[in-house]
């Protein structure tokens, strides 16, 4: 065989020479740290924007097809398969990757066009190595289908954010499959004594979702045995000034990118962009085209806010099977949104009973609470529901939707003494504050230019979270709330039950 590519598989270098025109792919330590894993089941990589995360993705999938135990044949072989949501992005941001670290591994036969496929064969000192890999959209329950033809090694999985949670589901029974147990040498599944002698898995790479993605869920609060994410130095570090500066700890630091490839991205753009895209932290982040374009979060957003004790507390409703809360406060002209609650598949009354009241038994019990107002829309069941709580609902006045973003709006426009009419609490009020960021957005429309709908998309938990919202901003606006209607919160809260 022509053994063009020369890879030197030490541990202690950690260089594939793989192209004379490309050169040598030298791990960071987060790269060496993530190669080094064959424990996991499942690793993630987690950066920003242009720190290498695909590239060292890919080259892993080398030193795991050279970590393979010889077939019968002495042949070491694997099959991968690589996933992104949409052919396009599949076919330029990672095949074509590929392609220029790999097209003179050893021996090579693709195929590009409607079918993405790539063949290796090639030589490591230590013998030969066979690679396939098979570039697979995938985004839906239906392409989901299509992997059940499929008999692997392991699997990648590209910007997994972008991905269906499902995916991380369905592809582990696929895995494992390629080569099959008895085309092993046995003495080396003598060796291992295990059932599949090789390591199976998923290898990923993402950049930072929010903190209400899956993989937030997953990685950061659940934590399973054999799930481990891999966060990549941030490509910034901030002075005692507050000035951006380059941080030369963070990986492909003046290799794949120029040393000031960070601080020029923080011209122009929130400080939540940069958190997110530049420093690799989760954010709030959307692509949509957002109902509230003045929002600005620099400004509207606080990391929480202290309630005013000798100003009453408003509690507004949204209800149906997914009803949300949220708590405000309107002191000297200004709107404070400080605590919200969203749900899955609860009634309105058990949200009340369940969560809201003994958070209010906690926080506010010497306080007033000036009213509670809901969605026009909340049926005649759950009014009298919250009746036999003894609360008196108001419901607002409309339920149409131009009057409350303008309601909103009012605010986000307005300043008073120097400060923003409108502040929302990043600790108490997380789904709300995303909502502001764009996720709470007008719906795009299958037509050939680019136009939305006239309403907001209905995305739970962000739409029900911000009608809330919306029905306090009017309720205030329309000042509404009368002084004979404020309760004492004791009367309220049941107190031998707290």
């Amino acid at each position: 065989m022509d053994n063009e590519t020369n890879l030197d598989l030490s541990y202690k270098t950690y260089q594939i020479q793989h192209s004379p025109h490309v050169g040598t792919y030298k791990p960071s330590k987060t790269g060496i740290a993530f190669h080094s894993d064959y424990t996991s089941d499942v690793k993630l990589v987690m950066g920003p924007y242009g720190s290498g995360k695909t590239s060292m993705a890919l080259m892993d999938l080398i030193f795991k097809a050279c970590a393979m135990p010889p077939c019968l044949d002495g042949i070491r072989r694997s099959r991968t398969i690589i996933i992104r949501n949409t052919f396009d992005q599949l076919k330029k941001g990672v095949f074509d990757l590929w392609m220029t670290w790999c097209s003179k591994l050893g021996k090579v036969d693709y195929t590009s066009g409607n079918q993405l496929f790539a063949h290796h064969l090639f030589n490591d000192g230590y013998g030969l190595v066979d690679m396939e890999l098979w570039f697979i959209p995938l985004n839906s329950t239906d392409d989901i289908e299509r992997l059940k033809s499929f008999n692997a090694t392991n699997a990648l999985l590209n910007e997994l954010s972008a991905l269906p949670r499902l995916v991380l589901e369905h592809i582990p029974a696929r895995l494992g499959r390629y080569p099959k147990k008895d085309t092993i040498d046995p003495r080396y599944i003598k060796a291992k004594n295990i059932d599949v002698p090789y390591w199976h898995g998923i290898i990923s790479d993402t950049n930072p979702p929010k903190t209400r993605h899956f993989i937030y869920d997953i990685f950061e609060k659940q934590r399973p045995d054999g799930f481990r994410i891999f966060k990549q130095p941030s490509g910034l570090i901030v002075d005692e000034h507050g000035n951006y500066l380059p941080n030369p700890e963070c990986d492909n630091y003046g290799v794949g990118i120029p040393s000031d490839y960070y601080v020029n991205q923080t011209r122009g753009v929130t400080k939540e962009y940069i958190k997110v895209f530049c420093m690799g932290e989760y954010g709030t982040l959307s692509d949509g085209k957002p109902v509230y374009p003045s929002y600005n979060d620099d400004l509207h957003a606080v990391e929480d806010i202290e309630v005013n004790k000798d100003e009453p507390i408003l509690i507004t409703l949204d209800g149906g099977f997914t009803p949300a809360a949220l708590i405000s406060q309107f002191v000297n002209g200004r709107l404070d949104f400080i605590k919200g609650f969203t749900t899955e598949r609860m009634y309105l009354e058990e949200l009340v009973e369940q969560v809201v009241r003994p958070y209010l038994a906690a926080n506010y019990r010497d306080m007033l609470i000036e009213g509670w107002v809901g969605d026009p829309a909340i049926t005649q069941r759950e009014t009298e529901a919250l009746d036999r709580l003894g609360i008196r609902l108001k419901k607002a006045n409309t339920n149409e939707i131009a009057p409350r973003v303008q309601a909103m709006v009012s605010f986000l426009n307005k300043m008073v003494d120097g400060q923003p009419a409108l502040r929302v609490s990043k600790k108490g009020c997380p789904i709300l504050r995303e909502g502001f960021n764009g996720e709470y957005k007008f719906k795009k429309l299958k037509t050939i230019e680019e136009k939305v709908a006239d309403i907001p998309e209905k995305l739970h938990p962000v739409s029900d979270i911000h009608d809330c919202g919306q029905y306090a901003a009017l309720h205030f606006i329309q000042n509404m709330i009368r002084s004979e209607n404020r309760i004492d919160s004791k009367i309220f809260i049941n107190t031998e039950r707290f």
